[in-house]
C-alpha cells in the first residue's frame, strides 16, 4: 500500500493538471524522496518560487529544474553557474536562454558542456559557427549537423576534406549546406576518400567508431581515459572508462554526478568509493543504477555487521 502511495504521488508530481497546492504539498510531504522531487522538477507548471525551492537539492533534481520550460530567466542566470556540469547541460535544451547566457556556457564549461550546446535550440548562427571551429572534434561535429550552422562557416570547415568521414557526413546532411558541396562530400566518402574512419559514427550515444578503425574500440577510449580531465570528455564512453579504471579523488564525484547512466553505473559497482557516493547513487533515476548501488552498499565495509 505504502508503494502504491508513492507512485500515486509521483503521478500527481508529473500531471500537469495539479494545482499549485497540491504541488506545494507533495514537496512538503516528499521533501527527501528524490525521486518525487525530481518529478515535480519537471512540471511545466510548476509554481516558480515552488522551482526555486528545488534548485538547492541533489545535482540531479537541479538539473530537471535547469530544463524546465518555466523556469525563470534569474534561476537560469544562477543556473548556469552551478558547479555539476550535468545541471549546465541541462540547461543547453531551454528553448527561451539568451544567446549571452549560452555564449557563457561555451565559453566558460569543458567538451562535455558545448557537446550539448552544439545541439542547443537556442543556438544562433553566431554561435554555431564558433563551435564549428572549436578546438574539440566532437563538438565541431555536433555543431556541424546544427541548421544554425552558416553555408560559409559548414563550407571552412569542410575545405582540404581534412575532417573525419562523420563530421563530413553531418555536414552534407546539413539543410544550410549548399547542394554542390553536399554533392561532393558524399562522392568523397562513397569513394572511400575518407579511409579508416567510420561514417556512420553518432558523438551523442558513441555508436560506430569515434577515430581510426584499425584500433579496436575498447583500445582507443582505454587511452582516451587516461589522458588529462578526461571525466570530463565530450564522449561519454570515455567517461565510462575512466569509471572503470583507476579513478582518482577529484575524479569521483564528477563521475558520480554524470547525465549518463552508463558512467553512474560504472561508480555505482566500485564498493572502495566514499559511502556517501553509493547512499546518493541508491536513490539514483536509473533502476539499473540504483540496484547496483544497493548491492554495492551491502558489501561496503563500513555497513558490515561486527563478526565475533
Amino acid at each position: 500500500m505504502a508503494r502504491a502511495g508513492a507512485q500515486d504521488r509521483i503521478g500527481q508530481a508529473l500531471d500537469p493538471a495539479s494545482g499549485g497546492f497540491r504541488l506545494w504539498r507533495l514537496a512538503a510531504r516528499g521533501w527527501f524522496s528524490r525521486a518525487l522531487l525530481r518529478e515535480l522538477a519537471a512540471n511545466p507548471r510548476l509554481p516558480r518560487a515552488l522551482l526555486w525551492c528545488l534548485a538547492i537539492r541533489r545535482w540531479d533534481v537541479r538539473a530537471a529544474v535547469a530544463a524546465n520550460p518555466h523556469c525563470p530567466r534569474p534561476l537560469l542566470r544562477s543556473m548556469a553557474r552551478a558547479h555539476d556540469w550535468a545541471v549546465r547541460a541541462a540547461l543547453t535544451s531551454q528553448p527561451v536562454l539568451s544567446p549571452a547566457l549560452l555564449n557563457r556556457l561555451i565559453r566558460r564549461s569543458a567538451p562535455c558542456v558545448r557537446l550539448y550546446a552544439a545541439a542547443s535550440p537556442s543556438l544562433t548562427p553566431a554561435l554555431a559557427d564558433r563551435l564549428l571551429a572549436d578546438q574539440d572534434p566532437y563538438v565541431r561535429g555536433m555543431a556541424a549537423g546544427h541548421p544554425a550552422a552558416s553555408a560559409a562557416a559548414l563550407g571552412r570547415l569542410a575545405e582540404g576534406l581534412s575532417e573525419p568521414a562523420w563530421i563530413l557526413r553531418r555536414i552534407a546532411a546539413n539543410p544550410s549546406c549548399p547542394a554542390d558541396l553536399a554533392d561532393q562530400l558524399l562522392t568523397w566518402i562513397s569513394l572511400g576518400g575518407a579511409e579508416h574512419s567510420d561514417p556512420m559514427f553518432d558523438p551523442v550515444e558513441c555508436t560506430g567508431h569515434p577515430a581510426d578503425t584499425r584500433v579496436s574500440q575498447w583500445a582507443w577510449y582505454k587511452e582516451q581515459a587516461e589522458a588529462k580531465k578526461a571525466e570530463r570528455h565530450a564522449l561519454w564512453r570515455v567517461r565510462e572508462s575512466v569509471a572503470s579504471g583507476r579513478v582518482f579523488v577529484d575524479q569521483v564525484w564528477v563521475l558520480a554526478r554524470d547525465p549518463r547512466p552508463e558512467v553512474r553505473r560504472r561508480i555505482a559497482a566500485r564498493r572502495w568509493h566514499n559511502l556517501n557516493i553509493v547512499l546518493e547513487l541508491r536513490r539514483d533515476a536509473d533502476p539499473a543504477v540504483a540496484r547496483t548501488a544497493a548491492a554495492t552498499l551491502k558489501r561496503h565495509p563500513l555497513r558490515r555487521k561486527p563478526t565475533r
